[in-house]
């Protein structure tokens, strides 16, 4: 007894020796825990035939940054918006936007405006969005070689579907009845134009069978078509594979019309080392096989830029819509005034 005694004395002191040399020896939580990454903010608009895209990004994302990326759905027309009273501020400047042209905005001063595109710095463009002018197969549109004039000659107003959050092509409907009105002949009444938005590429068959003579939308969209739908022509000069070969707008007489594009935006704000982490980021991304098939899978044309070519190519795209709109006021006072002058 006493045997047993004294080696279950010696058990217990051992394993009290070694749960005191463990709790010694075993380093603090403070000292081995990697204090948690502190997460970013991704905010896209829902598109369905970009998810798969949209969640490439964000993964490559999370993998280049060591952090977590939450993405956030938000309604297309809102495009970039400020953070709204109430966020998280830490979280606010650490925002990416994923933005395409047709939900960015360029009006107004952007000291008054905080959603325009002036106000964010662009990380990078992934992508630009060929543009392709549909018809009905048993529209006559098909078999002109001038579609301006043919649109002139049809004796009413011609009517053009443009998908809503489009961007330049909204803004081509309103060159198309300038063109038309420098070209008319005297006497002529100018061409009018009437754009009938329409939303989602399902609608585009239905508009050209009820209400429409052409309709502008992404080329991508000749996916959701329906065989009574054909391409009229094209907003570029590359040939793409799923594009029949068909003429530019430039070469039926009608104006051209310049590719949409999509891309990373930042706040100007942002702390500079988080922007140049990210711009980092977006540079591996931007090139990895994993984001060109991404992008080419939905029918776009990928960029290859890095971040100065981006900034070139945005401040690029708002120099020229400036000068749109200053001509569009000019042209607007000529018609106010023209009447008084003639009097």
């Amino acid at each position: 007894m006493h045997f047993k005694h004294l080696a279950l004395q010696w058990f217990r002191g051992l394993i009290a020796t070694g749960a005191t040399t463990l709790l010694l020896n075993a380093p603090t939580a403070a000292a081995t825990t990697t204090p948690a990454a502190v997460p970013w903010k991704m905010v896209a608009s829902p598109f369905p035939l970009a998810q798969v895209y949209i969640d490439s990004l964000r993964t490559q994302l999370e993998e280049q940054l060591q952090a977590p990326v939450q993405l956030q759905f938000d309604d297309p027309s809102e495009g970039l918006v400020p953070p709204k009273p109430g966020s998280d501020p830490k979280l606010a400047q650490r925002t990416i936007w994923l933005v395409s042209e047709g939900n960015s905005s360029l009006t107004g001063n952007p000291t008054q405006n905080p959603r325009h595109l002036a106000n964010f710095e662009p990380l990078v463009i992934f992508m630009e969005i060929p543009w392709c002018l549909f018809a009905l197969k048993t529209s006559p549109a098909l078999e002109q070689k001038d579609l301006l004039s043919w649109l002139s000659n049809l004796g009413r107003p011609a009517r053009i579907g443009v998908g809503v959050y489009s961007g330049s092509p909204v803004m081509w409907v309103h060159a198309l009845s300038s063109r038309a009105k420098s070209k008319s002949k005297t006497g002529q009444p100018p061409l009018q134009v009437q754009a009938r938005p329409f939303q989602g590429a399902e609608m585009l068959t239905p508009m050209l069978e009820k209400s429409v003579d052409l309709a502008i939308s992404r080329c991508s969209h000749m996916r959701k078509v329906g065989n009574e739908v054909a391409v009229v022509a094209k907003s570029h000069n590359e040939t793409i594979r799923y594009v029949p070969p068909v003429p530019t707008f430039t070469e039926l007489g009608l104006p051209p019309l310049g590719r949409g594009w999509h891309g990373a935006f930042a706040p100007r704000n942002m702390a500079q080392a988080d922007k140049q982490k990210l711009i980092k980021a977006f540079e591996v991304i931007t090139n990895s096989a994993e984001t060109q098939k991404a992008i080419l899978d939905i029918w776009q044309i990928p960029l290859r830029i890095d971040h100065a070519a981006s900034q070139r190519y945005i401040h690029h795209y708002i120099q020229s819509w400036q000068a749109i709109f200053e001509l569009m006021e000019r042209n607007a006072q000529e018609e106010t005034t023209a009447p008084r002058t003639r009097q």
